[in-house]
């Protein structure tokens, strides 16, 4: 691997690891690997009527069942109120 592309995956990891991060804040609980944080964020962009590539959908359901397979849940907590 030459340097930059080890650089390239070092910045690149970073940034899905923000992505968990987001995820943590917004649904109010840990746990979110850079994983799940990735098939979040794909059932986000897919959850409209608008056409989209079939890879994206396949890897929308795919991650669905997965969610599903492993009982995972990630409806977000309610947010407290601000005072």
């Amino acid at each position: 691997m030459t340097k930059e592309e080890k650089q390239h995956r070092e910045r690149a990891t970073r940034i899905v690891d923000q992505l968990g991060e987001e995820y943590v804040a917004w649904y109010g609980r840990s746990g979110f690997s850079r994983y799940v944080a990735l098939g979040e964020y794909i059932l986000e962009k897919t959850d409209s009527n608008l056409p989209h590539n079939k890879w994206l959908m396949d890897a929308r359901e795919s991650f669905l069942k997965w969610k599903e397979d492993h009982h995972i849940e990630t409806t977000a907590f309610p947010k407290p109120k601000a005072d």
